[in-house]
């Protein structure tokens, strides 16, 4: 438990001193102002595809251009002589970014919502989010070197990430993308301002669940194999 706190508490050190909250706080403000011009409805209706967009440029990308920043410091390599655990990294690394999109899903849908929303799937959808796309992301980029190099076969993992938000977009049924990673949390953030069915409540929470540790799972064995 030490170690795994000193990680985090590195961890967010080294967000603070690379402008990654400074960068958290921009999307923020951009999605406020963006969606502050439409009328009440469509603010609603926008606001999981708006969140889940957020949360892969917060969660996803920061991941991987963390993970790139520290093997260029040789950081990885140091890490490797500590006892610190594989695990124990990439959980801190989840909790940190998680809680950070946190605090930027409940600024941003508080402001635009003017507080007359639902917490609890906020919190719940949000979380469940930014853990399997910061673990993505984590996944991902362990093949690369630079963040160059990684952006543009990024894009269609990005757009595959994002499907759940097409078809909320094009009213496909809910269940027919129940298979996805990001399903879950986008019932989830649909139920923070729609009356949302207790069956699918149930099932957006057990398929976070399992998704969470799925993508835990994968990132941890691509980062032992780097």
């Amino acid at each position: 438990m030490d170690r795994f706190l000193a990680t985090l508490h590195l961890d967010i050190r080294l967000q603070l001193r690379n402008g990654i909250y400074a960068a958290v706080i921009f999307v923020a403000l951009l999605t406020a102002f963006a969606v502050g011009v439409l009328p009440g409805d469509n603010r609603h209706w926008l606001l999981p595809p708006l969140v889940l967009n957020n949360l892969l440029l917060t969660s996803f990308y920061v991941a991987a251009a963390l993970w790139l920043l520290e093997s260029d410091e040789g950081a990885l390599m140091a890490r490797a002589a500590t006892p610190l655990r594989s695990g124990e990294y990439l959980a801190a690394r989840g909790l940190s970014l998680s809680a950070l999109a946190l605090a930027q899903s409940i600024t941003s849908v508080g402001a635009l919502t003017s507080g007359a929303f639902d917490l609890l799937p906020l919190i719940s959808g949000s979380l469940a989010a930014a853990l399997i796309l910061s673990w993505a992301g984590a996944a991902a980029v362990t093949r690369f070197t630079a963040i160059n190099s990684f952006l543009l076969p990024s894009i269609p993992l990005a757009a595959a990430l994002l499907l759940p938000v097409i078809g909320y977009i094009f009213a496909w049924p809910l269940w027919a993308l129940a298979w996805h990673p990001l399903q879950g949390p986008l019932v989830l953030l649909r139920a923070v301002t729609a009356p949302t069915d207790g069956a699918l409540l149930l099932f957006a929470i057990v398929a976070s669940a399992l998704w969470c540790g799925l993508s835990f799972w994968i990132a941890l064995r691509c980062y032992r194999r780097q």
